[in-house]
């Protein structure tokens, strides 16, 4: 399946820092946001899964108290990238077991109202193990277990800065993260949802 999307997007009254009391704000402001996105995913095999995407956005400030009309907005980034693969075994001895990966890039964005500084790329790596619980055995269909990690590599970013404040958050450390779920549908209910 391919998506493509092209947009221009036109916003008034944004809220902006107000320049006399900066710890509130006002709405004053207007931005227009152009740009596309495009998003390919599919099977090249039943077992093996690939989702990519890009993005390119150019948001700009078209009307600004504080003296900003043509700069860019603070925090978005301009490009965005992502791929992602999985492959999930259906027969065999590893029937159940899915192993995934994927990589996702942030481009540039500023950080601040002014665009005095940017925040840099960074580019972080994930990966997902899974095991569907009824090739286990048949009365588990429905449950799933699913470890996911993120930022593989633990790497250090900044991920965004506060409007008028000298502060910027940084990004989220290798996280790993184990679930385990069951869902159902109207073909297979629920065995709770059976009245007797």
């Amino acid at each position: 399946m391919l998506t493509a999307v092209l947009f221009d997007i036109n916003e008034n009254n944004i809220l902006t820092g107000d320049p006399v009391y900066p710890f509130f704000s006002i709405q004053t402001d207007a931005a227009r946001v152009r740009g596309f996105e495009f998003e390919a995913r599919g099977n090249v095999t039943r077992e093996f899964e690939v989702i990519a995407g890009y993005s390119h956005i150019d948001p700009r400030v078209t009307k600004s108290l504080a003296g900003n009309t043509g700069k860019y907005l603070q925090g978005p980034a301009l490009d965005q990238a992502s791929l992602w693969a999985k492959y999930t075994w259906y027969n065999g001895p590893l029937a159940g077991f899915g192993v995934g990966a994927g990589v996702r890039y942030v481009g540039d964005s500023y950080g601040d109202a002014r665009n005095t500084f940017v925040i840099p790329p960074y580019t972080l790596f994930d990966a997902t193990v899974s095991y569907d619980l009824a090739y286990l055995r048949p009365d588990l269909k429905g449950w799933k277990m699913q470890v996911n990690a993120t930022n593989l590599a633990d790497r250090f970013y900044v991920q965004s800065c506060l409007t008028g404040l000298a502060y910027c958050a940084m990004g989220t450390s290798r996280t790993v993260l184990g679930t385990l779920r069951y869902s159902w549908n109207a073909d297979d209910p629920h065995p709770a949802l059976i009245s007797k």
